[in-house]
């Protein structure tokens, strides 16, 4: 087959490729490409080592339409400034606004940090796609408790991951998972939708 080809997602050892409108699993990008055909019934994958992750992934291609409304909502939002408590394009707090931008996408999550961090499975953390939810420590680095949730919205190979969040000082904006204030209050990632 010729054309363009636009990867998808990326795991450590697969790639989720999006080819002549058709969604495969590719083991590489460029060179020697073993594509593996999405069908109605599910994908193809005999290159994982186990069932439990072509389940996965099969998961992640039938949720990527969802998750890019979700990104797209979330990107929206950008500027819209802190309000405590907020649940609205009027002003969040970070669970309000991880809360406001599922509910866009058909999936309700508490108005808690602490809460939604009940959610979901629990993500490693070279593997975050985009719509997962990062968690942190709040302010205080002596509380060890969840105090801060927001969105990935970018796992491109070879950058650090990017997330957008409500934050108490700049409102809804994108910071990197690397960037100090971030990496030392991270705690854990979760994926909810699915």
């Amino acid at each position: 087959m010729k054309g363009k080809k636009s990867m998808l997602r990326s795991g450590s050892f697969w790639f989720l490729v999006l080819f002549a409108g058709l969604i495969f699993i590719s083991k590489k990008y460029n060179n020697g490409v073993e594509d593996y055909q999405a069908t109605q019934a599910g994908i193809y994958v005999p290159m994982l080592p186990n069932k439990a992750s072509a389940r996965k992934i099969s998961k992640i291609a039938q949720l990527h339409p969802k998750v890019e409304k979700l990104i797209g909502v979330a990107t929206d939002l950008k500027g819209v400034p802190y309000m405590y408590s907020g649940m609205t394009p009027k002003g969040f707090d970070c669970s309000g606004f991880t809360s406001y931008v599922y509910g866009q996408v058909g999936e309700n999550l508490p108005h808690s940090s602490i809460e939604q961090s009940k959610l979901g499975d629990y993500i490693k953390n070279g593997e975050v796609l985009e719509g997962d939810l990062v968690f942190f420590t709040g302010t205080d680095l002596n509380d060890p408790n969840v105090g801060h949730v927001g969105i990935v919205i970018s796992t491109e190979k070879g950058k650090a991951p990017q997330f957008i969040h409500a934050s108490s000082t700049n409102g809804v904006r994108v910071d990197s998972l690397t960037k100090h204030n971030y990496k030392r209050r991270f705690l854990f990632a979760k994926r909810v939708i699915g």
